[in-house]
């Protein structure tokens, strides 16, 4: 004889475990979705960032080499 017998199978509780399953799954996608659009936009403005210190060192280097070159003029 088989151990079945213990088993209840209850189909209601099984419908709303399965609707539960679904809803944190759904609420889980929603999440997510919303991270990858956080870190979406954090690379965009990293991206933003780097660009703008980019454009300041490169101006940075400009005037030191102006100003090198000035001072060699003068010597």
């Amino acid at each position: 004889m088989s151990n079945n017998s213990n088993i209840n199978f209850d189909p209601q509780q099984e419908l709303q475990s399965l609707r539960q399953l679904r809803a944190s799954l759904t609420s889980l996608d929603v999440l997510t979705k919303q991270i990858l659009q956080d870190l979406e936009i954090m690379t965009r403005n990293y991206e933003s960032i780097s660009a703008i210190c980019d454009g300041w060192k490169a101006t940075r280097k400009r005037e030191r080499d102006s100003d090198l070159d000035d001072n060699e003029k003068i010597d």
